[in-house]
């Protein structure tokens, strides 16, 4: 297993997803690291909020998560981050076998728990809530619904570094960036 990503390099990828117009925050595990978030889900942080997240004496961010929807919207002012998660290891094959060369443009990022996310920058007027796109029954608890593929928009956000509280694996990119 790779080490956990340090504070500096948690800053230097949150300034340079800055620059690219995607809005981040930081994470402990898999939780946003902030009282609130609300705000970047508007609007990039700024650069002395940046800092005060990763360089101050008191930051307690393990990972850096990005925020999904039209506050992300990269070099175009009419577009949003769409992120396609997919929970569920044994549906990853198949479903990259269906999208074919239709991900070849799509930033691919394996999670801490070995599953997938298919970032992208989609036309704004597409991009709207998070929502479910294929369920599953638990098979530990027949009557709980479990969403298998599912996507983060508008006040949905990703954890693209850091490390699963649960499992210790590290998020990594597998293909593309999000720069």
């Amino acid at each position: 297993m790779k080490n956990a990503p340090t504070l500096a390099e948690l800053h230097a990828s949150a300034r340079s997803l800055r620059a690219a117009g995607l809005s981040t925050i930081p994470v402990s595990g898999k939780r946003p690291a902030l009282s609130s978030w609300a705000a970047y889900q508007n609007r990039l942080p700024t650069e002395a909020e940046l800092d005060s997240w990763y360089l101050a004496p008191s930051a307690s961010a393990t990972g850096l998560g990005v925020v999904c929807g039209t506050a992300s919207h990269g070099a175009y002012a009419d577009a949003g981050l769409l992120l396609i998660d997919a929970d569920r290891a044994d549906w990853i094959s198949p479903f990259e076998a269906k999208a074919g060369s239709a991900l070849d443009g799509v930033h691919i990022r394996e999670t801490g728990s070995g599953k997938r996310h298919y970032a992208i920058l989609a036309d704004a007027e597409i991009v709207g809530h998070n929502r479910p796109l294929a369920r599953y029954r638990d098979p530990s608890n027949p009557t709980k619904v479990c969403s298998g593929l599912e996507t983060r928009e508008n006040h949905g956000y990703f954890v693209a570094l850091g490390v699963h509280p649960e499992t210790h694996g590290i998020y990594r990119p597998l293909k593309g960036t999000l720069e």
